[in-house]
């Protein structure tokens, strides 16, 4: 599959035979973008300019799209292999949830802490967002289970867990 995008429609999509007039990336040219993207990041700070040298570059336009597709290519591969040898444990990582890359794994029975090791590089460092599995805290809402059919939902302010005041300007 080629993935394809049309400037008179601002829409894209995955082509198999692009046309000649179709501006397209290959798999190929794709990935080659991409680690350009990498490579090639540089930030200025004042008169200083930094090279990033590890990571994704969150601060530029791709960033996030970039970090969201790497982790998906772990969990698509380990999650494939998981479903077929040990079933029970990938139904129980079901309520996993990832934005970006922030993970909340809820009523997994510490599930995902046992596989998160296998499935993710040892390069990459993971902060579960939840310190138990009955609650959690995912972007502005709290959630907590309260009983086997009943959870608890509230909004959340992140910035109430910091030890500095963070107010909205």
């Amino acid at each position: 599959m080629i993935s394809s995008f049309s400037s008179s429609t601002s829409s894209a999509d995955w082509v198999k035979n692009p046309r000649k007039t179709t501006v397209y990336f290959s798999a190929e040219k794709l990935v080659e973008t991409i680690c350009f993207i990498i490579d090639n990041s540089y930030f200025r700070i004042g008169e200083l300019i930094f090279k990033q040298d590890i990571g994704v570059p969150i601060g530029i336009d791709p960033g996030p799209l970039i970090a969201n597709l790497t982790l998906w290519y772990f969990e698509y591969l380990y999650m494939s292999n998981l479903y077929k040898r040990d079933y029970a444990s990938a139904r129980k990582m079901n309520l996993t949830y990832r934005l970006i890359d922030d993970i909340t794994s809820i009523n997994s029975d510490g599930v995902f802490e046992k596989h998160c090791s296998k499935m993710y590089p040892r390069s990459l460092i993971l902060n579960k967002e939840n310190t138990v599995d009955v609650s959690a805290d995912v972007l502005d809402l709290s959630i907590d289970i309260e009983s086997t059919d009943k959870f608890k939902v509230s909004v959340y302010d992140k910035r109430g867990k910091y030890k500095f005041n963070v107010s909205p300007k």
